[in-house]
């Protein structure tokens, strides 16, 4: 009888990064999983970046995947109650240059769904 070689799945993406960072005003919350170029994960509203947990390891295992909450869901703030869409827009857009003050550059791939999509 032949043996089969032990071929146990690839460990999963570790995390790198969980922080708060203070943009326009707010606590913003983020995570940032694997390596390579940047993949930027937004949820919809009323939704939290949870909802892509099911998903973070696979993307992980060939990008930078960087998880947000947005303003006023999850663990992100909002103490002026200013949410819009072009507000939230500008929470992302500072999100990512602080990211980029520490090594992120070039473009960023973006999936989203809901209003995530439309900041």
């Amino acid at each position: 009888m032949e043996e089969k070689a032990d071929t146990a799945p690839p460990e999963p993406p570790r995390l790198l990064e969980e922080r708060t960072v203070q943009v326009n005003g707010i606590d913003l919350y983020y995570r940032v999983y694997g390596q390579g170029p940047p993949l930027l994960l937004l949820h919809g509203f009323f939704g939290t970046s949870e909802f892509w947990a099911p998903y973070v390891n696979e993307f992980a295992r060939e990008y930078r995947t960087i998880v947000p909450d947005l303003r006023a869901h999850g663990r992100s703030t909002d103490p002026a109650n200013e949410f819009s869409h072009p507000q939230v827009t500008l929470d992302i857009y500072g999100l990512l240059k602080k990211l980029q003050k520490l090594d992120y550059t070039g473009p960023v791939a973006l999936m989203c769904y809901g209003i995530g999509g439309d900041a």
